[in-house]
């Protein structure tokens, strides 16, 4: 089942002859390019974990993490909590990536601790705060990067705790990872003696999809559907 909700982070049989995947942040890229010199996981020397590739079930899991009543709670601390104990995260400092409103937040922060209950010695610190103003969804690279610069802040009391411990960053998804590579950054300035970023899926840009060559929808991976009814 969960397998059948993300698709595994791996290279289609398309385009294994011209792309590859990123060690650091999972995207496929043309192997002609210097991707690394470029990736803001591989800058900041940390190696993204997924739970795969988003698809329509996945998300239209994930998008009750935006809504009202939370009807499928059961299923996403299922879905996390496979994630999580897979990745031996025992004695960890888990951090959720705060969402958008107050109610969405402290959903967030409930289904990662219901996630990590398995998890020995794993603790739940919601350090990293937002003050919401933009929306940072379909929003241009540059735009983005200033709405997250400008909302996502640490709390000073988090030195002490940050400091020497073993970190993971936690989010629902990442597409261009620029508020995920904003928190290491904020994390990093308390000293972490490692700092592992996990989103539960990895999304495709629309501009990797361009640069991909024509073919079906129905043999493409990376294809997601955007109603309910397709």
């Amino acid at each position: 089942m969960f397998n059948s909700i993300l698709e595994p982070i791996r290279c289609p049989h398309v385009l294994y002859d011209t792309h590859e995947i990123c060690s650091c942040c999972l995207d496929v890229y043309p192997k002609a390019w210097h991707h690394l010199e470029h990736c803001g996981f591989a800058r900041q020397q940390v190696q993204l974990r997924a739970g795969g590739w988003s698809t329509p079930a996945s998300t239209h899991v994930l998008r009750s993490l935006r809504q009202v009543h939370f009807p499928y709670h059961e299923p996403l601390v299922n879905l996390l909590g496979i994630f999580l104990r897979g990745l031996h995260l025992e004695g960890a400092l888990l951090i959720p990536m705060p969402m958008g409103s107050a109610g969405r937040r402290g959903r967030w922060i409930e289904l990662v601790r219901a996630a990590s209950t398995d998890i020995e010695g794993a603790e739940i610190f919601a350090v990293v705060t937002r003050k919401k103003q933009h929306s940072t969804r379909r929003s241009a690279v540059q735009i983005r990067e200033r709405i997250v610069q400008q909302e996502y802040r640490l709390d000073e009391s988090a030195a002490p705790i940050l400091n020497q411990r073993r970190v993971v960053l936690i989010d629902d998804n990442v597409t261009t990872g620029t508020t995920m590579i904003h928190g290491i950054q904020l994390l990093k300035q308390y000293h972490p003696s490692e700092i592992i970023p996990v989103v539960i899926e990895r999304y495709v840009s629309a501009r990797l999809l361009q640069r991909c060559p024509p073919f079906s929808t129905l043999v493409c991976p990376y294809y997601v559907c955007k109603t309910e009814d397709t």
